[in-house]
């Protein structure tokens, strides 16, 4: 038994078989059932020609057979990965040329495109790809029921078996993150051991099982790192996960499947899922229990305070859980917001052991030196980008013999030992040869009683260069001026930091991914 993500669930199938691994539309599957299913998709991909190191794609709805499909894949030591159901046949065409899958699988709606996506593009160089599009029933739970048992085979296995994940993180085209398994393992799924250290030997995983299944529910898409890690991390610990199978975010939908099902834990992704429940649970105090629930959990995206109490003011038992991470470094940190305790300036995450800050020379700063860099982590990290030799180069330096991850923010190490954020890299403002981070502006906004949601984006400016835009989304029947919002800022602002554009908008945009889409905001001022 290795630390391979195959070899670590099926240890937990057979600790505790009866127990219930999955739960979507009111039907149950065991540990079990799960592990069983999954060897059977195995034994479809085997026979459709599928090995060790290649790789699947996975087009599944939020289901109980997107779990099975990653767990087959596993089992054959070949490399799954996710393709968003929303994107496009250009980005489609991108992903799947990249990746260069043997085998995609899918639902009937998606065939079409898929199969035209399999293809390269017209005029495009090299031999058309051939890969095999195999369909399972869209919202079946019981799709691998007709195919049959094959032995379990750990042949091979090892932590170094990959893991694949495309993300499109806050800029360009999607990029393949190639990690291990036993890196992944420790760096975004709890090592073993959700409650204190890590477990030192696989073998030892079944004996930190939790006596009783924890329920959670994972409200954001499985094509995304935050849900995977959190469903496999609530596996690999004998929890229940319970999937919403709507193709789209309901938040009511999801507050009821929450209510329903009991579940201890909410999984989300930032204030693109928070907000509206928060708008839900507003609007309907009354409607659901929730006594049940006591953490909410959000990931992959930012989560502003405000909207955490205003999650927290109809959770009185709940706590709010907000973890820092990336697909290219893990979990770095979270910090716990509770009922009526929270800042209004920027996120302070407590850091997990290998993160750092690193000053522009890749050197790593003092602890509680008030100095601001890039946040990095080292220790178990990816191997890097698939096909993007510079990009890893870049992204995962060797430093004094050391290979570190850079997650693309920009942190600094405070006094008490917390980190704040102060957000991406690239997004960094030079408004006359000051430095301004849009991340603690859109804190400083986000601050204010009548703002809802808001991103900051850099506009050009004659004199200084470049100039803070805002862009903001507004309560019901308030109204919010320039220098309304100037005047609000400079109260925790210094005044080269503070808005000189303001836009606002009914919604703010997002990416397929639920994460704040800068480039069409930056747009909205070109039409305004």
């Amino acid at each position: 038994m290795a630390f391979n993500l195959a070899d670590l669930f099926e240890a937990v199938a057979i600790a505790v078989p009866e127990r219930t691994a999955l739960t979507c539309d009111g039907r149950a599957t065991s540990f079990a059932a799960l592990d069983g299913r999954a060897d059977a998709l195995a034994a479809t991909l085997h026979r459709r020609g599928v090995g060790p190191g290649d790789r699947v794609a996975v087009a599944l709805a939020d289901r109980p057979a997107f779990v099975e499909a990653l767990l087959a894949a596993w089992k054959l030591r070949a490399v799954p990965f996710n393709v968003h159901r929303h994107y496009v046949l250009d980005e489609l065409h991108h992903l799947l040329g990249d990746a260069d899958p043997v085998l995609v699988l899918t639902e009937e709606d998606q065939v079409a495109i898929l199969t035209e996506a399999c293809d390269p593009p017209p005029g495009a160089r090299g031999s058309p790809r051939r890969t095999v599009v195999v369909t399972i029933a869209a919202g079946s739970t019981d799709a691998a029921d007709e195919w049959p048992d094959v032995a379990r085979s750990r042949t091979g296995r090892s932590g170094d078996d990959r893991y694949l994940i495309y993300t499109g993180g806050t800029t360009g085209r999607p990029k393949g993150v190639e990690w291990r398994h036993e890196d992944l393992f420790f760096a975004a799924l709890g090592g073993g051991n959700l409650a204190g250290e890590a477990i030192t030997a696989p073998e030892l995983l079944v004996e930190h099982l939790a006596p009783l299944p924890t329920g959670t529910f994972v409200a954001s898409p499985l094509s995304h790192g935050t849900a995977q890690w959190a469903a496999l991390a609530s596996l690999l610990a004998g929890g229940t996960v319970h999937l919403p199978g709507a193709g789209h975010f309901d938040a009511a939908g999801v507050l009821d499947t929450v209510a329903a099902t009991g579940a201890a834990h909410l999984v989300l992704v930032g204030d693109a899922f928070a907000l509206p429940l928060a708008e839900a649970l507003a609007a309907e105090p009354d409607r659901w229990e929730l006594g049940a629930l006591v953490v909410v959990a959000s990931g992959g995206a930012p989560l502003s305070g405000r909207v955490a109490q205003r999650l927290l003011a109809h959770l009185p038992g709940a706590v709010v859980v907000d973890g820092y991470g990336a697909t290219e470094t893990g979990g770095q940190g979270r910090r716990v917001i509770s009922p009526g305790v929270t800042g209004t300036g920027p996120a302070r995450f407590v850091p997990a052991a290998g993160t750092a800050v690193l000053d522009d020379d890749l050197h790593v700063v003092a602890e509680r030196s008030g100095q601001a860099g890039r946040l990095a982590r080292r220790g178990h990290v990816p191997i890097g980008y698939r096909n993007d030799p510079d990009r890893t180069r870049r992204t995962f330096p060797v430093i004094d013999g050391e290979r570190w991850a850079l997650s693309g923010d920009l942190a600094r190490a405070e006094a008490d030992g917390t980190l704040t954020l102060l957000g991406r890299t690239e997004r960094t403002i030079n408004s006359g040869g000051e430095k301004i981070y849009p991340g603690e502006v859109e804190a400083a906004i986000l601050a204010h009683p009548d703002v809802v949601d808001a991103l900051v984006v850099p506009l050009p400016h004659l004199r200084f260069g470049e100039q803070v835009a805002a862009v903001v989304r507004l309560g019901p029947g308030a109204e919010l001026s320039l220098e309304g919002l100037r005047r609000h800022c400079h109260a925790t602002l210094a005044r080269f930091k503070l808005p000189r554009r303001l836009l606002v908008v009914d919604e703010l945009p997002h990416t397929p991914a639920g994460k704040p889409d800068h480039v069409r905001a930056l747009a909205l001022f070109d039409r305004s």
